[in-house]
């Protein structure tokens, strides 16, 4: 509990950058092992381990979403490296179309979800 993993997803939030299995997005990483695809992955923390019938499974809180979900051994990397976790987790809060993800508001003007950097 409170490890931090990387879970394979098709579904990467719109604010997240997707990594690979070694935790580093696109043209990052230093060797070419880890700067290789699929990006696929998103950081996450195991919040409980749970102990099924037949195996065991964890739910984890997403990094990307905030939210809770089940992950399974299978569809789970563990991070290699502290350089491999930091660029997963920036990469978690990464925004990836800074046009698309900014609402016309002047509220939101001082919230640093929707600071862009052009």
């Amino acid at each position: 509990v409170g490890d931090p993993v990387l879970i394979s997803t098709d579904e990467v939030s719109r604010l997240a950058s997707p990594v690979n299995r070694y935790g580093f997005p696109p043209g990052e990483g230093h060797s070419s092992e880890e700067q290789r695809g699929p990006y696929h992955y998103v950081y996450a923390t195991v919040t409980k381990v749970h102990f099924g019938e037949n195996a065991q499974y964890y739910t984890v809180m997403r990094a990307d979403t905030g939210t809770s979900q089940r992950a399974d051994d299978e569809w789970m990397e563990p991070l290699k490296t502290a350089r491999g976790e930091a660029a997963a987790r920036r990469a978690a809060t990464h925004f990836e179309d800074s046009h698309d993800n900014v609402e016309n508001d002047s509220n939101h003007s001082h919230d640093p979800l929707y600071i862009l950097f052009v």
